[in-house]
């Protein structure tokens, strides 16, 4: 019977690399919050919480699409995982883990609360929102996570004693 095998414990980033890649993913949320909130509040506000919606959703899509292409990179040198890529097992600190999934988490039960208050109308745009702050997850993974050496690596050796 073969054990499974295990993912190499790594030197994560120390916290607070990429803060700003955070920060923006909250700012998202507060925009968000904000333009339901408006829209909630006055139905006349729905055409721009559709707009902010739309604009977090492709702003989303563009960091998911920049941090494939820079995972596709590193995978040259690194092993870059599915698993640590997007879902941030093993790549990175756990409070900065713990933040970028909050930003998701809030982000998505917004959308949902907001389509949910008014159903089958425009505030269902709502729920493209978590596109934003998890493509800024996959973003801020791809550039600042921690990945195993790969094969085509070069290889560093200990000192013999």
């Amino acid at each position: 019977m073969t054990a499974e095998p295990t993912r190499p414990i790594l030197a994560l980033p120390p916290e607070g690399v990429g803060r700003p890649a955070v920060k923006v993913a909250w700012a998202g949320v507060a925009v968000q919050a904000l333009a339901a909130a408006t829209a909630l509040a006055a139905g006349a506000g729905r055409g721009p919480h559709v707009v902010v919606c739309v604009l977090l959703a492709l702003g989303g899509l563009a960091a998911s699409a920049l941090a494939f292409v820079r995972a596709v990179a590193r995978s040259r040198t690194e092993l870059v995982d599915v698993a640590g890529l997007f879902l941030l097992l093993g790549s990175a600190p756990k409070r900065t883990r713990g933040w970028l999934w909050g930003a998701v988490a809030t982000q998505t039960t917004l959308g949902v609360a907001t389509a949910v208050a008014r159903p089958y109308t425009s505030l269902a745009f709502g729920v493209l929102t978590p596109l934003w702050a998890y493509g800024l997850t996959i973003w801020w993974n791809a550039r600042y996570g921690a990945f195993p050496p790969g094969p085509g690596a070069p290889r560093v050796h200990a000192p013999v004693r």
